[in-house]
């Protein structure tokens, strides 16, 4: 798994995600799925010589992002089997790299394509991505995320409590910075065996 981070086409990515050990990638490339899948690709305007640009729009716009980006394109069952392969991608770690390293607003360029209108796909977001911690153990974690981050991708807009003011209403700030984020990253050495310390990210 990871290796369809690099596929160049769909039919690569398919063949790759056949070879998953995971059953949700196993199904969706099964032909069937795949020839509802590649008709809805095709209708929302990807080449099927380009796997990179489905892996951008979605890194850039998040799962339920893209999904509502695209089901005013195509009908509910190719909607479902979007939705089953950003899922499968997910699990395959193919959107992870365009995350961490930039990503494109292919989505519009997509659509363009596919007729729709460009003025669907503005965002208003005033993060690209907020970096949640668990405050006693991942500090410098997310500290170091950051920073490759914006090495990364100069520019990068991210929220990280330690670079904003957090006197006053400390939960109205947290729920803004969220609202306004593009992406949701949580770091926590303790791997979520802390309910409460979720619960306060």
């Amino acid at each position: 798994q990871g290796c369809a981070a690099t596929c160049p086409s769909f039919d690569a990515l398919q063949a790759c995600l056949a070879e998953s050990p995971d059953a949700q990638c196993k199904a969706v490339a099964a032909d069937g799925a795949w020839a509802v899948i590649a008709s809805a690709l095709d209708k929302c305007g990807y080449e099927p010589g380009d796997a990179q640009d489905l892996f951008r729009d979605i890194a850039s716009a998040g799962a339920g992002g893209f999904i509502g980006r695209v089901s005013a394109t195509v009908d509910a069952a190719e909607e479902s089997s979007l939705r089953s392969l950003v899922n499968a991608l997910y699990s395959a770690g193919c959107i992870l790299p365009h995350l961490l390293l930039g990503s494109s607003p292919t989505v519009a360029q997509a659509s363009e394509r596919a007729g729709a209108s460009q003025s669907h796909f503005e965002s208003a977001d005033k993060y690209d991505v907020f970096l949640s911690h668990l405050q006693r153990n991942a500090q410098d974690a997310v500290i170091a995320l950051q920073m490759f981050l914006q090495q990364s991708r100069p520019g990068l807009r991210s929220f990280i409590d330690i670079d904003v003011d957090m006197k006053g209403d400390l939960t109205g700030t947290l729920r803004e910075g969220v609202r306004t984020s593009r992406n949701f990253v949580f770091s926590s050495l303790m791997a979520f065996s802390s309910p409460s310390g979720v619960c306060r990210s």
